[in-house]
């Protein structure tokens, strides 16, 4: 069997359908939508196949070993080529994968030594692990530059040495791309990589720190994928590098890797409490909260976004429980609480202004008739109203020592403790407090030279007693005796 034509009324070409014949060539007719695993594998005397615009897929190993096969094009309309598909085609020279194929399987053409043109569009996401490995075309390309990158995937680092920095733009590091590198010392990851895939790094021997720029850098779940070691077991000596709560700290300590805290990422909008990250701190981000709350303690499939994590987790323990939730309506109750103060005392000392107005009216029209009299008599009025303004006017929450009173305001409320827990949570993440020396001295009310959740609390507690207090209370009466 030499040539074989293939009738219109067939649109599927089975496995192994042509295995191991002696084909030299075959018409698909465009009727056929895909091209079954092995189908035509080990026809060593094929040369040329056209494949038709209508097939959406290659199967795994379909013209495996076909090693007369020089040139191919995969159309627009196939989606997926299968996991060696063209591996071993010794003779193949050129392929050309158009636009639309997202992924190309393992070892796809492994082994094609003569591989030398090869166009990939940006259409494919996904490259298999040895894709392209063994062909004349991937050794031109590492005697270029030793970080093979196609359509956005590092594909191949395997003959680089030293200390290596991943440029930027790179979206994604490959399947085994430095597997078994053993002369790679460190490696820099950029922000622009959001995924780094199964045994990326496995296998280096001489590596000793990853660092990973993007804090939601997704990484595959397997401790091989960073390793350095995969003999008797799975090991890797060196440390990963990254920012606190990233993903990176999170791969490092599920499989008990040495950490290295970058401190707060630089694109971090962190506000305490701000649940939804929507930039305010209200009652949708306690709803949201006991939301997750309950989910998670009932096996329900709910998730928060990093930031929103950090946000939640007021008392800096690392954990989110009904704590931080408790917490947070303190936050919210407190503010509440200090915006209907305000309202009181607002009305307060306008009822009073227009009092006074009305009382200098008065004793203007009752003194008329002596100006002495008139003139001390204004002058009392005068010093009375000054004494009336100044009471009325004078927040109970004010403090003259100034513990509490983080923003210098004059009052201690919610906003201090907003401060407090921000500080707090920069502190937490190795960052500077963003608070002055004096304003730290404020914010740690309790004394103990560090400022965290537990003076925020203290802040809240004290707020909210005052607003329902008629007399000025004592914030240090507020603080826990040791």
């Amino acid at each position: 069997l030499a040539s074989v034509t293939i009738p219109d009324s067939v649109t599927s070409i089975e496995n192994y359908a042509f295995s191991y014949t002696a084909l030299e060539s075959v018409t698909i007719p465009e009727s056929v939508t895909s091209i079954g695993n092995y189908a035509f594998s080990d026809c060593t005397d094929l040369t040329s196949v056209i494949i038709p615009d209508n097939v959406t897929s290659i199967g795994n190993s379909a013209f495996y070993g076909c090693a007369a096969l020089e040139s191919v094009t995969i159309p627009e309309s196939v989606t997926s080529i299968g996991e060696f598909a063209f591996y071993g085609c010794t003779a193949l020279t050129s392929v050309t994968i158009s636009e639309g194929v997202t992924s190309i399987g393992e070892s796809v053409f492994s082994g094609c030594e003569a591989l030398a043109s090869v166009t990939i569009l940006e259409s494919v996401t996904e490259i298999g692990r040895d894709a392209l490995a063994g062909t004349a075309w991937m050794q031109a390309r590492q005697a270029e530059d030793p970080l093979v990158v196609v359509s956005g995937i590092l594909i191949d680092g395997k003959t680089c040495s030293g200390d290596v920095q991943i440029p930027e733009g790179v979206t994604s590091i490959g399947v085994s791309a430095f597997e078994n590198c053993a002369d790679l010392s460190t490696v820099t990851i950029p922000e622009s990589v959001t995924d780094i895939r199964e045994m990326a790094f496995a296998n280096c021997a001489g590596l000793t720190d990853v660092t990973i720029l993007n804090p939601d850098c997704e990484i595959c779940a397997e401790k091989s994928t960073i390793s350095s070691q995969l003999s008797s077991y799975t090991a890797y000596n060196g440390t990963i590098s990254g920012y606190a709560r990233s993903t990176a700290q999170t791969y490092a300590e599920k499989y008990g890797y040495a950490f290295v805290s970058l401190g707060a990422a630089p694109t971090d909008n962190l506000l305490p409490g701000d649940v939804n990250c929507d930039g305010v701190v209200d009652q949708n981000d306690c709803d949201a909260l006991e939301s997750y709350l309950y989910a998670i303690n009932t096996g329900l499939d709910r998730t928060l976004s990093r930031e929103a994590l950090i946000n939640a987790d007021l008392d800096q323990d690392g954990v989110i429980t009904y704590a931080d939730l408790r917490t947070l309506q303190a936050m919210i109750d407190s503010e509440t609480t200090t915006e209907t103060t305000t309202s009181e005392t607002t009305t307060e000392t306008t009822t009073s202004e227009t009092t006074t107005e009305t009382t200098t009216s008065e004793t203007t029209t009752e003194t008329t008739t002596s100006e002495t009299t008139t003139s001390e008599t204004t002058t009392e009025t005068t010093t009375e109203t000054t004494e009336t303004t100044t009471e009325s006017t004078t927040d109970p929450t004010t403090t003259t020592a100034g513990l509490g009173d983080v923003d210098g305001s004059g009052e201690i409320n919610s906003v201090d403790a907003s401060l407090v827990l921000v500080a707090a949570a920069a502190l937490g993440l190795d960052a500077p407090s963003g608070l002055d020396a004096d304003a730290e001295k404020r914010a740690d009310v309790d004394g103990n030279g560090t400022v965290n959740s537990v003076d925020a609390s203290i802040i809240l507690t004290y707020a909210a007693a005052q607003g329902l207090s008629d007399t000025p209370l004592d914030l240090k009466d507020f603080i826990p005796k040791s």
